[in-house]
């Protein structure tokens, strides 16, 4: 499907609706970015990614010879 120029033009030539103009403010951006998080966050953020991972690593020596074989891994 392409699109022509055009019907691009008379697309970006159309009036704004009232009150849209350009004298309203600017609603701050709510995407990624922009204020840093503190310190406490970050760590919990690191325990929270980390020690589920490391639990599952741990889990497979753990747990081998009591119900995990070669077999279960096939």
């Amino acid at each position: 499907m392409t699109s022509r120029p055009d019907v691009i033009d008379e697309a970006s030539k159309k009036p704004l609706p009232s009150g849209a103009g350009t004298d309203t403010p600017a609603v701050p951006s709510a995407t990624l970015g922009g204020e840093r998080k503190r310190s406490i966050e970050q760590i919990a953020l690191l325990v929270f990614i980390i020690v589920p991972f490391l639990a599952v690593l741990a889990a497979v020596p753990l747990t081998w010879g009591w119900g995990v074989s070669w077999l279960d891994l096939g």
